[in-house]
Parts: structure tokens; C-alpha cells; sequence
């Protein structure tokens, strides 16, 4: 598996950046007003911020791939794969995390093809995504509940996308994931 290392580091290094921001050593007094309504001469300086990424980066893990699956032929993603991190369930939600490869061409699963996004399904239900009214267009009507998608490249990984569904029954261990777009697949459920 190949993981698009460079689109994995760069989120990596933004959310580093992110917690170094709000980081300091040791950190220090603010000065105080006194009664008159100056600051006190009595106050120290804060220490330079510490540069703290290696340890957010150390901490820092890939995902691990728990099933995939083949575009199906024929269709417009035949070619790619899907790749699947996880399938979380909750009380109130459910949370694919996954990759795609794409065929070198292609769509790619951004908000407003949210009708081929894959569908979960139990034996009793199927699930879709999550999706919300906003302003329609006759182009384009509805979202998907899902971060953005950026176009798939011919075996190399997309960084880490989500999508939002609604919460499976609980107790659920696993699920197929189907759709238009890729052959179907069974995935354990978290």
C-alpha cells in the first residue's frame, strides 16, 4: 500500500503547527495592574516558544487499512480502489474513514455526487450518507456530509477523507459498504 506520504505530512505538519501555536515553556507571569493603573515593574518576560513538533510528530501514526475494495467495471472509477481505515460507530452518528486511488481519470466523490457515494447496509437497512439542503441549483442540490475530496491520481492514496452517515443499530459488528461506483464489501464495524 501506497500512502501519498507528502499529503499525509503536510496535514501532519499543519496540525503540529496548530498545537506549537498555543505552546510555551515554563510559563511566566503576566504583568498586573497596580491600583494606579500601570503595570507592575515586578513582572517577568515569557520564555521563547519551544519547538515541539517532534514530539506531536512521534506521536503522530498512519492509519491502518482494515479492507478494500476494486471500482467496479465498467463504471467511472473502474480502475481505482478504496481503501478503508474505519467504520465507527455511536449513538448519534457513523463515520467511514477512507483513501481512494483513482484510475488515472475520472471523477472524483465530491459533495454533489453524493448519490454514489457508497450506501451501508445491514441485512434489515441500508444507511446512506448524510446529506443537507443548501442552496439548490438545478446542477447541483444537495451535499454530502463529508470532507472535501481532492481529485484521485492512477496508486497513489488520497489523504484520509470521512464521510458522515446516520448511527447504526447498536450492537452492529459489521456491515457491507455498496454502491455505483465499487464492488462490494464487508467491513467490521468499531
Amino acid at each position: 500500500m501506497r500512502l501519498n506520504r507528502a499529503a499525509w505530512g503536510l496535514t501532519v505538519a499543519a496540525a503540529a503547527g496548530l498545537l506549537l501555536a498555543g505552546c510555551n515553556e515554563g510559563g511566566g507571569t503576566t504583568p498586573s495592574p497596580d491600583a494606579s493603573g500601570t503595570s507592575s515593574s515586578t513582572a517577568s518576560r515569557s520564555p521563547a516558544l519551544k519547538d515541539r513538533s517532534a514530539e506531536v510528530m512521534a506521536g503522530m501514526t498512519a492509519p491502518t487499512e482494515v479492507a478494500r475494495t476494486k471500482g467496479k467495471a465498467a463504471s467511472e472509477l473502474d480502475g481505482a480502489t478504496l481503501v478503508i481505515y474505519s467504520l465507527t460507530r455511536t449513538d448519534t452518528s457513523t463515520v467511514l474513514t477512507f483513501a481512494l486511488t483513482g484510475p488515472g481519470s475520472g471523477p472524483r466523490l465530491a459533495p454533489g455526487h453524493w448519490p454514489r457515494f457508497p450506501v451501508l447496509k445491514t441485512d434489515k437497512d441500508t444507511y446512506p450518507p448524510v446529506t443537507w439542503l443548501k442552496e439548490p441549483t438545478a446542477e447541483d442540490p444537495w451535499y454530502v456530509v463529508h470532507n472535501p475530496m481532492m481529485w484521485p491520481k492512477a496508486d497513489v492514496l488520497t489523504p484520509p477523507q470521512t464521510v458522515l452517515y446516520p448511527s447504526l443499530p447498536a450492537g452492529t459488528t459489521s456491515i457491507t459498504l455498496t454502491g455505483t461506483w465499487f464492488e462490494d464489501v464487508t467491513v467490521a464495524v468499531s
